[in-house]
């Protein structure tokens, strides 16, 4: 049974009408714009074992809420200044429920649902209090009030007088008070104090502080085994969004007195070595080395505001720079120092600096931080804080007329990414962590909070360490990741070459079918003798070990025959397609310094290299030579030596070679001897042009085992091979075997797949193991540089979880470290590093990348001993397992293609007409891959108003052009001309912005110039100007509201007027998500705001996304991943 008592006495009797002060007007506007938000609910529980007078406890508030007016306001909005009003008499919400029927989890969930009922600003009232009785001797009582109404320095007050109103009910004694007005005071004293002196260098200071931009913090939700990459870093919401969960956590005695000591040692505060510890932390998390945390000061500077209700706080920002070799303890004095400055200067209005220095609004986002930390003495709020609730306290206050014992309630809302409200109970730290749980969960808060305790106890143990040496990493985890997931070694023929390994199989099994190709086969004897033929012509020709041979043979088997005939003589083959251009296999030619080009008859009709002789295979399998010089006898052919040296894109320009040597192949080949079954191998399709590594899994593997190979263009031809039902392996992209399971095409025979090059997804895997005779997916993952494959999961198929890339093959090492080299822990993202008997032998002719990217073995030191870094971010599950993220650096994966943008970009700015180009790799709507769109800056382009176009017959003109040093894979699809590339504020190219200018030239590509405003721009044009006192005919339809010189108060303006005159009901919400005048009338114009069009040009003005219906176009090449 509930009964509801509302008070609203003489309603209409104003006691007093003033400003509210600007933090105030700050929280009014965010109410504005989500008035259904709990975000700022203020609300504690208690538990009272004892009988509860419940008329005295409501005389109790009566007067609490009489005495101090604060609790009994409401506010409202004239012109652009918030004003409160405080009624005069009795304004609360009382409540009684009966709970003594419910669970324990339906209390805490009724409790909950009472201190999250939002409150309305305009109406009131703003103070609850609810009482749920189980029984005459148990209740629990829930307190609730808006924060702009009080803060946390507002709570013991409150408490208190409850306590001796409620005790001078009992006793029937009338208590004597003064209704207190402080607040006002403390309004009229910050107005007065703006005009101060302080308050100019105040400004000052903060101008200096925020006029660059901070860093934004984007820390990324804890992924999960089986999250997708979506899932990892979720897309934030164009409003404001308060849902959110709170978390509890402790530092116990012996650590808090660690930290006291450490603080006494340095002559810091505990807060400083908090708050000092929580930027690396973000630091650490987020590789950002300009950090902001935003923290509340204490505004009750004057004795008059002490023990008072109000919301006496101003936010101000603590920036941090970051300087990674940098001594832990000079970097805390550092903190420090720049706490006390800012703290000094704490009086200046956070709302005014906004208004003032106008910064990058986005939707959903407070200004200027997302990560708040705050620092409250508990003991004054032991009773009253559900901050520390974890914390034992003194217990039952059973001396109080209402023995009050404090009571966990979890607060659902959020209004920052993440907030830490600390305090000391008992020598113990205790934290209340709020957090938005749209970004993260209550596991990631967890996680993240022991990574704080770790870097704390490190600098415990270790003050004199530098920010770099400081680790996310436990001493336990350490040894998990080092001990346990990559001690794999195990033993294999180091010695063994992959010709000398084919030869055993020939003269073991010479009838063997080695290779079929269509109506064409050899066995094992001819593959064998065909390829000693073609190695004798080349020792003829003086080929030595060690040396460079090109070869560029159509895919048959003369194909295989060249690539053993080379392996032989112990040269090393440098893999050219035929359909690649002639410039870039010259230049590939030319950069191994091969010194002769194994080919057909077939081939030199198309390509006849500049830089090197040719060598012709001939129909009959033997070798012919135009130009035939010495004989010399190679040397004997070593483990170590190269077997081939393969290009891939390279950032400079240029592709660049990799050498493998043979027992970098040895080492992958005894994986696969671990990993499948003879029958499982027994035919390989082998689809893969030659000038990607998996090909050499595909070639080499089989025909080292005894197994034959089914030689086919690529793997789009295979729905038409007659010898496709014969296949017992396939290894290729994901996208393609979808195309193949789309066409229904899949091989009736196939047991094993092993996909490489794209993220990998449950529903294929699904369909796949769907097919009759599959049996076993694979999930692969390798660059070049670590000879094709690295790690290796067989995905099961009695799952729902998305698949990771496995773990770590034999004899390989997997290390997932941060910017400064350090493991990180499972969860945490950041680069993978690669070591073990797979790293090759680095690049060609490269030795400063090679010092780039090859770096002496951290973990297993020893001559040799090499870590190729890959660029790839990726993180570590609890498991073991890791989780491919995606590159962190200007490369790509397209189709499985490795592309390096720069390459692109080199080959674009080569070309006449072009002054600048700058490509990007975007995911379109409705298409299932990445496509390539460059950005070109020409004089051959006219633009329109919006400086921006999309001209198919001049990107026509400069593809025909590329086409003749790029292989088609490295064409863009889309080509987007700009009068002049967007910069930052710090010079460097504005890639987002390039990423809202290709969605406006592609929604807008047919349309005219909109420098004619419709009826309905006219309109808002006018408001705008009128509101903001400029010539409304100054103003474009693109033009953004704030960059104007517009205000957030001013907002609730244009709303009024744009209700007036165009009839409609809008928000501020709406002004805020639409902040140009095309995004605000397309929105008006379509009625209902939800048109794809609008819905992106949320925070973008003069950006729209339009809805892209065409399908995925069909993949020009099979390329293959893990290059």
């Amino acid at each position: 049974m509930e009964n509801t008592k509302s008070f609203l006495e003489n309603k209409s009797k104003e006691l007093q009408l003033y400003p509210a002060s600007y933090s105030q007007a700050s929280m009014f506007f965010i109410y504005k714009m989500a008035p259904e938000a709990v975000g700022y609910n203020v609300m504690f529980a208690t538990r009272v074992k004892s009988q509860v007078n419940f008329v005295g406890l409501e005389t109790a508030v009566r007067n609490l809420v009489h005495k101090h007016t604060t609790l009994r306001t409401t506010f409202f909005e004239a012109g652009a200044k918030v004003y409160q009003r405080l009624i005069s008499e009795n304004f609360y919400h009382f409540q009684q429920f009966d709970i003594s029927s419910l669970t324990d989890d339906e209390l805490q969930a009724k409790m909950e649902d009472f201190g999250h009922i939002p409150y309305d600003l305009h109406k009131g009232p703003l103070f609850r209090l609810g009482i749920f009785s189980r029984s005459s001797n148990e209740h629990f009582i829930v307190i609730g009030m808006h924060h702009i109404t009080c803060d946390a320095g507002s709570f013991e007050t409150i408490f208190k007088d409850l306590q001796h109103f409620y005790d001078c009910a009992l006793k029937g004694i009338e208590p004597y008070y003064a209704p207190i007005s402080a607040f006002n005071k403390f309004v009229q004293w910050e107005r007065k104090w703006l005009n101060s002196e302080p308050a100019t260098k105040a400004k000052a200071y903060w101008t200096r502080q925020l006029q660059t931009p901070p860093s934004r913090i984007n820390l990324k939700k804890l992924a999960k085994a089986g999250d997708t990459l979506d899932d990892f870093a979720p897309t934030r919401t164009n409003n404001f969004n308060f849902d959110g969960g709170e978390y509890f956590y402790n530092f116990d005695q012996n650590f808090t007195n660690n930290l006291k000591v450490l603080a006494k040692r340095e002559k810091v505060t505990l807060y400083n070595i908090l708050v000092s510890v929580y930027f690396i932390l973000l630091h650490k998390l987020t590789n950002e080395t300009d950090v902001t945390v935003g923290s509340y000061a204490n505004l009750r500077h004057h004795h008059e505001f002490e023990n008072q209700v109000g919301y006496y706080l101003n936010t101000i920002v603590l920036r941090a720079n970051i300087f990674p070799e940098m001594s832990f303890k000079d970097y805390l004095q550092k903190t420090r120092d720049n706490s006390l400055e800012a703290l000094s200067h704490q009086y200046y209005p956070f709302v005014l600096l906004a208004e003032e220095l106008k910064p990058e609004r986005e939707t959903g986002r407070q200004l200027w931080f997302d990560h708040i930390l705050n620092w409250t003495t508990g003991d004054n709020y032991e009773m009253s804080n559900s901050y520390f609730m974890d914390i034992e306290t003194t217990g039952e206050q059973k001396t109080q007329p209402l023995p009050m014992q404090p009571w966990k309630i979890k607060r659902r809302t959020a209004p920052f990414d993440m907030a830490l409200n600390m305090g000391e109970i008992n020598n113990q730290i205790a934290c209340s962590i709020f957090y938005n749980s749209s970004l993260f969960d209550e596991e990631s808060v967890a996680t993240l909070m022991h990574r704080y305790k770790t870097l704390l106890k490190q600098i415990i143990d270790y003050p004199e360490s530098t920010i770099s040496q400081l680790s996310l990493l436990d001493k336990h985890e350490h040894n998990i990741i080092l001990k346990k997931w990559n001690e794999n070694a195990s033993e294999y023929n180091r010695k063994s070459t992959l010709h000398e390994s084919f030869i055993k199989q020939a003269e073991a099994n010479p009838d063997a079918i080695a290779i079929i190709s269509g109506d064409e086969s050899l066995t094992y004897a001819q593959l064998n003798e065909y390829s000693k033929q073609v190695a004798e012509t080349l020792k003829r020709l003086g080929v030595k070990a060690g040396m460079s041979i090109g070869i560029c043979i159509e895919r048959s088997p003369k194909l295989i025959v060249g690539l053993f005939a080379i392996l032989r003589i112990g040269a090393h083959y440098v893999p050219l397609d035929p359909t690649y251009p002639t410039e870039r296999n010259d230049y590939m030619l030319q950069d191994s310094e091969a010194v002769l080009l194994l080919t057909t008859s077939e081939v030199r009709e198309s390509y006849t290299p500049s830089v090197v002789n040719s060598i012709i295979i001939n129909p009959d399998y033997t070798a012919m030579c135009l130009n035939e010089t010495a004989v010399e006898i190679p040397q004997n052919i070593k483990e170590l030596d190269t077997a081939y040296l393969i290009y891939t894109s390279g950032s400079t320009g240029q592709p660049k070679g990799t050498k493998v040597s043979h027992r970098n192949c040895a080492a992958l080949f005894h994986w696969a001897d671990q990993t499948f079954l003879s029958n499982e191998i027994k035919t390989v399709l082998a689809s893969t042009s030659i000038c990607f590594d998996i090909s050499v899994f595909e070639i080499f593997y089989p025909l080292t085992r005894g197994a034959k190979i089914i030689l086919i263009q690529d793997l789009l031809h295979l729905p038409e091979d007659k010898n496709k039902d014969n296949i017992s392996l396939i290894n290729t992209v994901p996208s393609v075997i979808s195309a193949l399971l789309e066409y229904d095409s899949l091989p009736k025979n196939v047991e094993v797949i092993t996909l490489v090059g794209e993220p990998l997804r449950r529903s294929l895997v699904n369909k796949l193991y769907s097919h009759a005779s599959v049996k076993k997916v694979y999930n692969l993952y390798g660059p070049t540089e670590d000879t094709v494959f690295s790690t290796s999961l067989l995905v099961s198929q009695n799952e729902t979880k998305e698949p990771s890339i496995g773990r770590a093959i034999s004899n390989t090492t997997t290390y997932i470290l941060d910017k400064d080299l350090n493991l990180v822990p499972p969860y945490i993202p950041g680069e993978l590093y690669l070591g073990g008997d797979g790293v090759t032998l680095g690049y060609h002719n490269r030795e400063e990348l090679n010092k780039e990217r090859f770096m002496d073995d951290l973990f297993r030191p020893g001559k040799g001993r090499k870590l190729y870094k890959t660029g790839d971010t990726t993180y570590y599950l609890p498991n073991g397992e890791i989780e491919f993220i995606g590159r962190s650096d200007n490369q790509v994966k397209i189709r499985g293609y490795r592309i390096e943008l720069g390459e692109i970009e080199h080959a674009l700015n080569q070309l006449d007409n072009i002054s600048e180009a700058v490509v990007s790799a975007i995911t379109l709507e409705g298409r299932p891959e990445k496509e390539l769109v460059t950005y070109v800056v020409s004089d051959l382009a006219k633009f329109n108003a919006e400086g921006c176009m999309i001209d198919k017959f001049l990107q026509k003109k400069f593809t025909e052009k590329l086409e003749n040093s790029l292989p088609l894979h490295l064409i863009p699809s889309h080509f987007v001309f700009v009068k002049e590339m967007p910069k930052t504020l710090n010079g460097k190219i504005d890639r987002k912005e390039l990423a809202r200018v290709f969605d406006l030239t592609r929604s807008h590509s047919k349309e005219s110039s909109n420098s004619q405003m419709t009826n309905t721009q006219k309109i808002i044009a006018e408001i705008w100007g009128e509101v903001l006192g400029i010539d409304p005919n100054s103003i474009g339809v693109y033009d953004k509201f704030y960059n104007l010189g517009g205000s957030s108060l001013r907002l609730g303006q244009i709303v009024k007027h744009i209700q007036e005159k165009l009839n409609r009901k809008i928000s501020i919400a709406d002004l805020f998500r639409f902040q140009d005048i095309y995004a605000i009338a397309q929105w008006l114009e379509e009625g209902d705001g939800n048109s794809e069009v609008i819905k992106a040009g949320f925070t973008q003005g003069s950006i729209r996304r339009s809805r892209l219906q065409d399908l995925a176009r069909r993949k020009q090449a099979v390329g293959t991943l893990n290059d």
